[in-house]
């Protein structure tokens, strides 16, 4: 019987075999025990190229790793974005209950994942956006909140992330009210998007005061680096249309200026950038 202590390592010319019978689960209670037990005698065997092999292995043979840690939630102690965040009182003022419909909020020069017409027929309709596709739009900041960019694992690309940060940062953007018809069909078209992107809640505030509870897009799978300030930049062709509309929808100056800069730092080649 194999001890718990028993450090197994994968030997590379007993690779495919084990694979093989590690892949049918028919053979992984008895044979493949057997099989490992034999190894053992004349090699000290390890797994870490093939993690899925060791997860079966260890599960026959009740040798089991320490849980992972349990999940730190994302958070940003510096946010090299922030600018421009004493608008709307800071954010002060009362939540609104839930009015008529749905608010939803996206930042950065993103507002066209809601609002631009080339997205009209993925969201499937035909001629155009019902009437009731936007029933109130506004400018809106995000107190807490840090624009980021990183890599996604869905497609290997680089983009614009929302990630909590500390109460006096803030990332601006546009904030509309909507149907809960259109939402959920605005949601259901963005997760089976590459990258998917899931709504998650948050609270945003309008340039005229009101606190509003909306969602926002959020990443649906890992990013490639688990601390969310690392970031990269992302290619000239992808911020072309956000750091334009940006401008188009005129963002705080000085948010605009945080931004720019910030691309620089991570290598973006902002001269290639015409607005």
């Amino acid at each position: 019987q194999a001890h718990r202590s028993i450090q197994l390592d994968l030997v590379a010319r007993h690779r495919t075999p084990f694979m093989w019978m590690a892949s049918h689960a028919s053979f992984r209670k008895g044979v493949l025990v057997a099989y490992v037990a034999a190894l053992c005698a004349d090699a000290f065997l390890t797994f870490e190229e093939d993690p899925t092999a060791v997860s079966l292995l260890q599960h026959d043979l009740g040798l089991h790793r320490n849980p992972s840690p349990k999940q730190v939630p994302e958070f940003v102690s510096k946010c090299p974005t922030s600018a421009c965040c004493d608008v709307g009182s800071a954010g002060g003022g009362a939540l609104e209950q839930h009015s008529d419909g749905v608010w939803v909020f996206l930042f950065g020069g993103a507002e066209f994942c809601f609002a631009d017409g080339d997205l009209f027929g993925n969201f499937g309709f035909h001629g155009g956006l019902p009437e009731d596709w936007i029933l109130e739009e506004l400018p809106a900041v995000a107190h807490g909140r840090c624009m980021t960019y990183a890599l996604e694992t869905a497609d290997g690309n680089v983009h614009s992330q929302i990630i909590p940060t500390v109460p006096d940062a803030c990332t601006h953007g546009t904030v509309w009210r909507t149907t809960q018809a259109n939402f959920d069909r605005y949601q259901l078209f963005w997760m089976k998007s590459d990258p998917p992107y899931e709504p998650i809640p948050i609270n945003v505030t309008t340039m005229n005061g009101r606190r509003l509870p909306a969602t926002v897009l959020h990443h649906a799978k890992p990013l490639k680096f688990k601390d969310p300030s690392v970031e990269m930049g992302p290619t000239v062709s992808y911020i072309q249309r956000e750091y334009c509309d940006m401008q188009r929808r005129n963002y705080c100056p000085s948010y605009v200026t945080q931004v720019h800069n910030h691309l620089v730092d991570l290598g973006v080649d902002m001269s290639q950038v015409t607005c």
